[in-house]
């Protein structure tokens, strides 16, 4: 028959469970509240990222409308400076009327190098418009309204298609006036016009300045890749008037994105475009009303951060997932054998904890295994005390290894070993020297044996491993021995024989009955009093579910094998036979006087598992326990004279 550690399994399935319990506790306590924690962090890292950006981008764009202000004031000085200038009578060329010109044809000549000596030191200065004569002079030529629409700026349609440098040119109330256009080679510049009056005769005139974007040093206001950053000028009604830098405007449509947002003083936004995002920062200026915009992309800096940030979610997110799936298939294959013994057990209830009931179908299968086991230790004792041969239908039982050709027996007095050492040393001596092994013990003699079946004679080494296990001092004497190798297994009685010197040491008495029940026989007195003793420590303790064999035999300091022979020799029935008939006893008991549920009675008798409780008690009394219960209330009922009762729950 082939050794099973039930105990050793149960133990590893109880392992398995811990070890889900201890991950799923780690991931739940430690390791997601720490991903979820990076992945917090990194958002608010990147909110503040952005933050700082805002802070950064607004203060700028605050610069900026300060920087332009202050352009436009440097040009209203020049302006004062020049038609301060014009009022020196030395200064004829800006006295500038119709007549004379109609009379002298070079008479413009004075004025425009006049102009000319202004603007090496007036960068900005682009000429003089004369309201009164229709002529804007420049440093190197003179236009009227209309040349200057169709020969510098295309113009062609001048006044119709721009209303607005009519405007520009025309005399009105404003001091300041301006006008954007576009060239080919400049593509955004701006017309601004200081109305004023020159000469002594204070004529009013025009003095036109114009910005381009080489006139703006942007580099000036910040130091974060100013190249990359488009700074607009916005007038009251929202259109353009000059920008500077790469043309974001016009490729984000800014007026239609922007447009909910320009009643506002200041604001930030970041918008998306061909898959690109952009910082959009605006200001407006409470004394002229324009509006200043900074568009910029995301530098490099935010980018990486973006990126990072975005990444760093993705990889705590398929770490969860690892994290979960890795739980997931944990418990899947540490669950998966616990499901496999479940199922091979009496289909139990779902609501039952597995353990229990897998820890309850092992006593049971133990106990089994334990019983047929006695029979055969029997059949062996037999021949080791008494000489009774072993019957080939017994040895076919044993199931001797078909290479098994040395038996030999090894005996150790004084010395008590538990059930889990015993099947240690069992396993043991299989796993490692290809010996079989049964160990009992002699019963209210202090003797353990231990018979052995190989196929070569390894006694030395076993003897060995044996000292080493049971923690033996080598160089003293012990009480371990060991018989001589027999080549058969009906002359193992020699193999026991020769661990003494006299057999008649151990006081042994001779069988009593027939050769067919080879049990050894001892006088009545001392095994009834230890049977008795044992009853009594089953009945305070038959409601402890973990009650069994092993346990019993461990507390008496015999083997379970000891325990199985007496109990068929003293009561007649076995271990696991007894307990329960206990156990369905008293079950019946609280069936009819109580009103709990079969549940509740199968706990409190000591079978939590009530599908194999219903199976005992079934087995005892040949109906179920809610069958049994009607029953007998039934029964009681129609008895004269008996009080009635609330009928229990089932």
């Amino acid at each position: 028959m082939k050794f099973f550690n039930f105990n050793g399994y149960h133990d590893s399935l109880k392992k398995r469970r811990y070890l889900l319990q201890f991950v799923s506790t780690c991931v739940i306590l430690i390791i997601l509240p720490v991903i979820i924690s990076l992945i917090v962090i990194s958002r608010q890292s990147y909110a503040r990222l952005v933050s700082t950006y805002e802070s950064y981008y607004m203060e700028t764009s605050e610069k900026f409308a300060h920087y332009f202000i202050k352009q436009l004031n440097a040009k209203c000085l020049s302006s004062y400076i020049i038609s301060d200038d014009s009022r020196d009578p030395n200064s004829s060329a800006f006295c500038l009327d119709q007549v004379a010109l109609e009379q002298n044809s070079f008479y413009l000549s004075s004025a425009v190098q006049t102009i000319a000596e202004y603007t090496k030191s007036v960068a900005d200065l682009f000429g003089i418009y004369y309201y009164e004569i229709d002529r804007m002079l420049t440093k190197s030529s003179s236009f009227s309204v209309q040349s200057f629409a169709d020969d510098y700026l295309g113009i062609h349609n001048f006044p119709y298609d721009e209303p607005q440098l009519k405007s520009f040119f025309s005399s009105g109330s404003a001091n300041l006036v301006f006008y954007p256009y576009d060239l080919p080679e400049n593509h955004s510049n701006l017309l601004i016009g200081v109305r004023t009056k020159i000469g002594r005769s204070r004529k009013p005139v025009l003095l036109i300045y114009k910005l381009s974007e080489s006139s703006i040093d942007t580099s000036l206001l910040m130091s974060n890749n100013p190249s990359a950053v488009q700074f607009s000028v916005l007038n009251e009604n929202y259109l353009p008037l000059i920008s500077f830098g790469p043309e974001y405007y016009k490729t984000l449509g800014l007026s239609a994105s922007l447009k909910n947002h320009w009643s506002e003083e200041k604001f930030f936004l970041t918008l998306t475009a061909k898959s690109e995002e952009y910082i959009v920062s605006s200001c407006r200026d409470s004394v002229m009303g324009f509006i200043y915009v900074l568009t910029a992309p995301l530098d490099y800096v935010a980018n990486g951060a973006k990126e990072f940030y975005s990444i760093s979610v993705k990889i705590m997110m398929l770490l969860i997932a690892v994290l979960l799936t890795a739980i997931i298939l944990l418990i899947y294959i540490n669950y998966r054998p616990i499901a496999g013994l479940l199922k091979k057990l009496n289909n139990p209830e779902k609501n039952v904890n597995e353990f229990d009931a897998i820890s309850e179908e092992i006593n049971r299968m133990t106990n089994e295994i334990s019983e047929q086991n006695m029979v055969i230790v029997d059949s062996m004792l037999g021949n080791i005390l008494y000489g009774i041969p072993i019957s080939e239908e017994m040895v076919k039982r044993i199931n001797v290894p078909s290479d098994s050709c040395c038996f030999f027996v090894f005996t150790l007095s004084s010395v008590t070993i538990n059930t889990t050492q015993r099947m240690e040393i069992v396993t043991e001596l299989l796993q490692h020297f290809s010996t079989k092994t049964y160990i009992t013990d002699i019963l209210l003699q202090g003797l353990t044996v231990l018979i052995c079946m190989s196929k070569s004679c390894r006694k030395s080494e076993i003897f060995e491993f044996l000292n080493h296990y049971l923690r033996f001092d080598s160089s003293a004497e012990n009480e371990l021995r060991q018989g001589i190798a027999v080549s058969c297994l009906n002359d193992i009685k020699l193999s026991f024989e020769s661990c003494f010197s006299n057999i008649l040491e151990l006081g042994l008495s001779e069988p009593a009955g027939s050769p067919e029940r080879a049990c050894p026989r001892f006088s009545q007195d001392p095994t009834s009093k230890l049977m008795q003793q044992i009853a009594l420590y089953i009945e305070d303790r038959f409601t402890d579910p973990s009650l069994s064999q092993s346990s019993v035999a461990d507390y008496f300091h015999i083997s379970t094998y000891s325990l199985s022979r007496l109990f068929k020799n003293k009561a007649g029935i076995g271990f696991t036979e007894y307990v329960n008939g206990k156990r369905i006893r008293m079950a019946q008991d609280l069936l009819v006087k109580t009103n709990e549920v079969v549940s509740a009675i199968a706990s409190k008798v000591g079978i939590p598992n009530v599908n194999y409780f219903y199976k005992v008690f079934k087995t005892f009394t040949g109906m179920s326990p809610i069958r049994y219960r009607g029953n007998a209330l039934k029964a009681k009922s129609q008895s004269p004279g008996t009080p009635s009762v609330d009928a229990p729950k089932q």
